[in-house]
């Protein structure tokens, strides 16, 4: 959607689109700087997701946390289509 050279364009961190998936699923990696700090930074993520879900992907939020510290299970439950809580949001 534009990417880096259209304004308001959306980078995906991950983008899985094998032939046999469908819809193809897009991961975003939430840190605690770029993504929860702020309810704008929140606000603007959500409506990112909106547009990706609006193209037809399936939109998976995986904590920097939970990757840094269980990467194995913060991937399978990624790969299983399993959102993080926003319980598990510490700021």
């Amino acid at each position: 959607m534009g990417g880096r050279l259209q304004l308001g364009g959306i980078v995906a961190d991950f983008l899985f689109s094998p032939p046999d998936w469908n819809p193809s699923m897009v991961w975003r990696v939430q840190g605690e700087y770029f993504h929860l700090a702020t309810s704008e930074k929140q606000v603007h993520d959500l409506l990112q997701r909106i547009k990706l879900e609006d193209k037809g992907f399936e939109v998976v939020d995986i904590l920097a946390h939970d990757v840094l510290t269980n990467r194995d299970a913060a991937l399978t439950a990624a790969l299983a289509g399993q959102q993080i809580k926003a319980t598990a949001i510490q700021i």
